[in-house]
C-alpha cells in the first residue's frame, strides 16, 4: 500500500497532525515533498520505504564499468535507489535545515499553520456571505463567496469566484487559486507560511470581500 503525503506528509510532526494521518504507519512507502510543508527550496523529493531492498530489487545495476563501485553492506549509493545514476545531494539542504533550525522550529511552523486555518474559517462563518465548502483540514481552507442577500444561481457563482482569484492574484495580495468540489467552483487557502499573522488573514479576507462586492455593483 502506497500513501501519496507529498503536501500532507509534514503534518506528522505534530500532534494534531499526527491524529489526523491516523493509520499512515500502516503504509508500504510513503512520499512526501520537503519543499512544501518542511519549507525546503524546490528540486528536493523523499520516499519512504518500510523494506529498503524493494528499492535496490528495482533499480540496482551491476554492469561491468561499475563493479569496482559497488557498495559494502556498509555503504549506501543512492543510485541503487532510484534512476538516476549520476545525481546532486539534494538532501543537503534538508538536514542543514533540521540541524540549524532543530525539528521543533519545524513541529511549532507546521502547528501554526493548522492554526491558522481553522481561525480563518472560523472569520469567514461569522460572515453571511461566505460559504464553508470544506473545514479546515491539514491547513488547508476551501470555501466561496456566496451572499444570502443575492439570489445567484451556480454559474454565477462560479464566475463571481474565479473573478476574486484573479483579482487577488494579479494584485499580487495573495495567491489564491480555485478548484472545483462537488460541482463548485470554490477559493482554495493553504496556509503552510510559517510567518502568516491573524492580522494578514484579516487584510486578505477583506480584499477578497471588496473583490465580489465591486463586480457585483
Amino acid at each position: 500500500m502506497h500513501v501519496d503525503a507529498a503536501y500532507g506528509g509534514g503534518a506528522v510532526l505534530c500532534e494534531q497532525g499526527r491524529l489526523a494521518l491516523n493509520g499512515i504507519e500502516l503504509a508500504d512507502s510513503v512520499t512526501v515533498d520537503p519543499h512544501k510543508w518542511f519549507f525546503q527550496p524546490y528540486e528536493i523529493g523523499c520516499i519512504l520505504v518500510r523494506n529498503h531492498e524493494w528499492m535496490s530489487g528495482t533499480f540496482r545495476m551491476t554492469p561491468e564499468y561499475l563493479k569496482d563501485l559497488e557498495s559494502s553492506a556498509e555503504e549506501i549509493n543512492f543510485y541503487d535507489y532510484g534512476i538516476q545514476l549520476t545525481r546532486g545531494f539534494r538532501a543537503l539542504k534538508f538536514y542543514m535545515s533540521v540541524k540549524a533550525f532543530g525539528l521543533a522550529s519545524f513541529r511549532i511552523a507546521v502547528q501554526h499553520g493548522l492554526q491558522m486555518a481553522e481561525w480563518a474559517e472560523q472569520r469567514l462563518r461569522q460572515s453571511q456571505h461566505w460559504e464553508i465548502i470544506s473545514p479546515a483540514n491539514l491547513a488547508v481552507l476551501n470555501f466561496r463567496y456566496n451572499p444570502q442577500d443575492r439570489d445567484l444561481d451556480e454559474e454565477a457563482l462560479n464566475t463571481l469566484n474565479q473573478h476574486i482569484s484573479a483579482c487577488i492574484i494579479e494584485e499580487n495580495v495573495a495567491m489564491l487559486a480555485t478548484t472545483v468540489l462537488r460541482g463548485k467552483k470554490v477559493l482554495r487557502m493553504c496556509l503552510i507560511n510559517p510567518r502568516i499573522l491573524e492580522s494578514e488573514l484579516e487584510e486578505t479576507i477583506l480584499q477578497l470581500e471588496a473583490y465580489a462586492q465591486t463586480y457585483l455593483l
